[in-house]
């Protein structure tokens, strides 16, 4: 998103890649472990990253002087507002894709060792692994002499 931000904004910073990048990452540990994966945990979040990025702008615009609070203020509130508008049409296109694609694999190891118990001695093609799993899951594996 913030290589997008760049290319599509001259004036902006080359760091926004990185600060976009960083705030996916937290993002995602913070859905992950923390909230519910649904609508609200996206809007929450959405919310959360939209605000620092609101709050580093208004900063950088005070430390230059670029304008008083007041102005500042008076653009960053309907930027933050007609940002979080377009939220549950990106949730949207992000959910249908998740649902014709389905979930990662990885997501459920358990699930996977499971699989690899039961097939612990059914070796496939060539004698790699067990047929339900990837390899390196399964316990006790280990690659043919």
């Amino acid at each position: 998103m913030g290589l997008l931000w760049t290319l599509a904004y001259p004036g902006s910073s080359s760091l926004l890649v990185f600060g976009m990048a960083l705030a996916g990452f937290l993002v995602g540990i913070v859905s992950q472990y923390a909230l519910n994966q649904n609508f609200l945990g996206c809007l929450i979040c959405s919310a959360a990253v939209l605000a620092v990025q609101e709050v580093v702008r208004l900063l950088a615009g005070l430390f230059t002087q670029i304008a008083p609070i007041q102005s500042l203020l008076q653009v960053a509130v309907p930027e933050f507002l007609w940002s979080l508008c377009w939220m549950p049409l990106v949730y949207l296109i992000f959910r249908s894709i998740f649902r014709r694609v389905g979930a990662p694999a990885w997501r459920d190891l358990s699930a996977l060792k499971g699989a690899c118990a039961m097939e612990k001695n059914n070796f496939t093609v060539g004698g790699w692994g067990c047929s339900s799993c990837w390899p390196s899951f399964c316990s006790g594996w280990a690659p043919p002499l």
